[in-house]
């Protein structure tokens, strides 16, 4: 994918961006390092997703996450909310029918006296609690805790998830995907500058109906994450022989924020969950893809401001043992399953040639190294192992597990 001679010809001085962990492979060792694993991207019944938020977080406590974000479309789960089951359903999402087949388990597992229900007449009122009240049955310090979160729902695919949020932002609108994007990270801008906690940002699924393009994206300063895998099965994370894949426009946008003299952009996987009792080509179910985050707390302020740092690394199921660099390379370590292989290949693009995201280096093994040359723009990295991803979504690219570690800028 070429860049415009313009970008090409530009050279400004550029900062050593870090993942905030400074030692490499010949140093001694690093501190002990916490990682904590979690979801950004899931939907409950408050809008088009099939299960209660009790029921959500119970899944994503018991098989062993560390924090959880529920993303409604243009809301917070704040406030008082109720769902008619007995009523028909106008349109898509089938809520009243959702909450019809979740309803019971939900009683089961949490009881009568917490489930509210209200009869009259004909209608069937059942209230969906918020973040608020069900958080305290749930958080543990040091093994659990909830980011408020929202997905931000602009027309044409414009989508962003934001994090740490005191109200939520409704979309502004523009003339293209692209001014949507910009124009709803300025209304989180602005929400940031009043609030005294870290706000978050990440533009979600940028192949979801083909919306976004990376040379769109790259120019938007305030775009600084994005989700580099999607676990739904709609959102066309591999790209086609038209569209590049998600990976592939992670290199365009580094390549020009590079040359740009911008920062870099991080790379998360996510599950943009929906469903969580059947599974079918087009759902979107839990445990598909994650964050690794590391933090010395688990709090929601410190896992935003780790995410922020670009000190995290996204997974589909590969674990890390290590990822640090210094000024000389970066180091990776993996924690080894019995029977699984692994390869990592260090990408990148240089300064003095036009090719974008190339493979500067490929190691097998548990231990990888790559030590600069000092032409790159950016080095990131990919861990691919021998072991099939237990729900893969969509092409060859994504059929085993992985994890993409973020870019160092040079």
């Amino acid at each position: 994918m070429p860049l415009t001679g313009k970008l090409r010809n530009m050279r400004r001085p550029f900062l050593i961006l870090s993942l905030a962990c400074a030692a490499c492979a010949s140093a001694p060792e690093p501190r002990a390092e916490r990682w904590w694993k979690g979801n950004l991207h899931t939907h409950s019944l408050w809008t088009d997703g099939a299960d209660f938020p009790e029921m959500i977080a119970t899944w994503y406590k018991e098989h062993g996450y560390n924090f959880l974000a529920i993303t409604e479309h243009d809301m917070l789960q704040a406030g008082d909310r109720w769902v008619d089951i007995n009523a028909p359903d106008p349109g898509w999402p089938p809520r009243n029918a959702s909450t019809r087949a979740a309803l019971p388990e939900y009683r089961s597992r949490f009881g009568k006296e917490w489930v509210q229900e209200h009869v009259d007449g004909v209608r069937h009122l059942i209230r969906l609690r918020g973040l608020q009240e069900y958080r305290a049955r749930f958080e543990e310090a040091d093994r659990f805790t909830f980011i408020m979160g929202e997905e931000i729902t602009d027309k044409g695919g414009a989508h962003i998830n934001a994090f740490n949020l005191d109200a939520a932002v409704l979309p502004r609108g523009g003339a293209t995907t692209a001014e949507r994007i910009r124009n709803n990270m300025i209304a989180i801008g602005e929400q940031r500058a009043r609030n005294t906690n870290p706000i978050l940002a990440i533009v979600n699924h940028p192949n979801y109906v083909w919306s976004l393009k990376a040379e769109e994206l790259a120019p938007i300063p305030d775009v600084r994450l994005f989700e580099v895998y999607n676990g739904h099965r709609l959102v066309n994370n591999a790209g086609d022989s038209v569209h590049p894949s998600t990976e592939r426009m992670w290199d365009v946008m580094l390549t020009m924020r590079h040359q740009a003299g911008g920062a870099p952009i991080f790379g998360v996987a996510t599950d943009d969950a929906h469903e969580y009792r059947s599974y079918s080509d087009t759902t979107a179910m839990p445990g598909r893809g994650w964050v690794m985050v590391r933090s010395p707390r688990l709090s929601p302020n410190d896992i935003v401001a780790a995410l922020a740092a670009g000190d995290f690394y996204a997974s589909t199921g590969v674990s890390l043992q290590r990822v640090y660099h210094d000024a000389r390379g970066i180091s990776i370590r993996v924690q080894p399953e019995t029977g699984v292989t692994y390869t990592t290949r260090f990408i990148g693009s240089r300064r003095n040639d036009n090719q974008i995201g190339v493979v500067l280096k490929e190691m097998s093994g548990v231990n990888a190294e790559y030590k600069f040359t000092g032409d790159e723009r950016y080095v990131r990295a990919v861990v691919t192992s021998t072991k099939r991803h237990l729900d893969p979504i969509s092409g060859k690219l994504l059929e085993y597990e992985k994890a993409w570690i973020q870019p160092v800028m040079k």
